[in-house]
């Protein structure tokens, strides 16, 4: 099967201030559920004539914003002194991947049909 999806570049997007760096235990539900990777997929169109910023460097730096008052998800799970699953807010960031869909790939029906049923916009809504 040929490949459908290039990575263009990953990097981890760190808040955009100092964060508090406190240990914060999960609760008692948290530690009942499993803990997941939670993947999002944006999807943008490609234009050169666009004269607003990248998409890609837009969310990054929204990201980094938003992740001074989230500080949580900037963090990685560890286990405490006593053993307990806990998030250690070290600040380190999320994972940011930037990609590029094969032509071939985004002709197909299936892509479409996404492409259509999601509302895509060229200009920042607000």
């Amino acid at each position: 099967m040929a490949q459908m999806v290039k990575v263009v570049n990953s990097c981890l997007v760190p808040p955009a201030l100092p964060t508090p760096t406190n240990p914060i235990w999960l609760s008692n539900l948290d530690l009942f559920a499993a803990p997941t990777h939670v993947p999002i997929v944006y999807f943008f169109r490609n234009s050169s004539s666009d004269p607003f910023p990248s998409p890609a460097a837009s969310i990054k730096a929204s990201l980094a914003r938003v992740l001074v008052s989230y500080y949580p998800f900037a963090g990685r799970f560890a286990k405490s002194t006593e053993g307990r699953l806990e998030i250690s807010c070290t600040g380190e960031g999320l994972c940011s991947s930037r990609l590029s869909l094969i032509s071939r790939w985004m002709s197909s029906e299936s892509t479409n049909l996404l492409l259509t049923t999601v509302a895509c916009s060229s200009r920042p809504m607000g």
